[in-house]
């Protein structure tokens, strides 16, 4: 049995949202009671006695391939139930149009309104984008990339915890793919775009409001200072 990690994703207006780990079972037929593991490229290809390439070429629409061959490829595809795996296709073309969010806290109100233009801009662009929750923690959030870049993401937007050690990790991992900062500043990192409110004016406004008020004496409260990326 091998487990698969589920990402929440979104593409355009519509999501799907799993958690945990889905089981699937080895090759060589399921076992009474277990799923059946999904129709692969090379099972059409058997199916329908052909090449791998002529099913891919049938498949994808592309010339090379004649009528009757590309029938009975389709034909052979729908008895099996095979769907194109997005992934898998990613890993042999070598480029996806997929784009990891990894955020602190999906609860705070200002991440909220990053998610929703994130997601706004990935619909517009056609692209899809899987958002992720490191929940304040510098492990979990270090194991959230590499899993992202295992799957050859096409670019990270972050808002790191700690120093932006993951940040880093990324570049590491996948070099000279687009990183963005939320809300921090990380140091000794090169080629990254940062996105970030004005502290400062944020900050003198609530003041500003509270002396019209008539208070004299505010108390001001934030995340601990290890928590996040941002010395502003």
């Amino acid at each position: 049995m091998r487990s698969a990690t589920y990402l929440r994703s979104y593409r355009g207006k519509q999501s799907v949202i799993t958690v945990g780990k889905a089981m699937t079972s080895q090759q060589g037929g399921a076992r009474q009671g277990e799923a059946r593991q999904p129709a692969g490229i090379r099972d059409v290809a058997r199916l329908a006695g052909v090449s791998v390439a002529s099913v891919s070429f049938a498949l994808n629409g592309q010339p090379g391939v004649a009528e009757e061959t590309r029938r009975r490829i389709l034909a052979a595809a729908a008895e099996l139930g095979y769907r194109a795996n997005p992934q898998a296709q990613a890993l042999r073309r070598g480029r996806t149009t997929t784009y990891g969010l990894v955020i602190r806290n999906f609860s705070n109100p200002f991440f909220l309104e990053v998610l929703t233009g994130a997601e706004q801009a990935a619909s517009e662009a056609g692209a899809t984008l899987l958002l992720l929750d490191s929940h304040y923690s510098a492990e979990r959030e270090r194991l959230l990339v590499r899993e992202m870049a295992a799957q050859r993401l096409a670019g990270l937007a972050i808002a790191p915890v700690g120093k932006g050690e993951s940040v880093r990790l990324w570049q590491e991992l996948r070099p000279g793919t687009p990183v963005v900062a939320l809300n921090a500043a990380v140091e000794g990192a090169a080629g990254v775009s940062r996105v970030y409110p004005d502290n400062a004016v944020g900050v003198e406004l609530a003041m500003r409001r509270l002396a019209e008020l008539g208070h004299s004496c505010a108390a001001f409260l934030s995340a601990p200072r290890g928590l996040v990326a941002d010395p502003a």
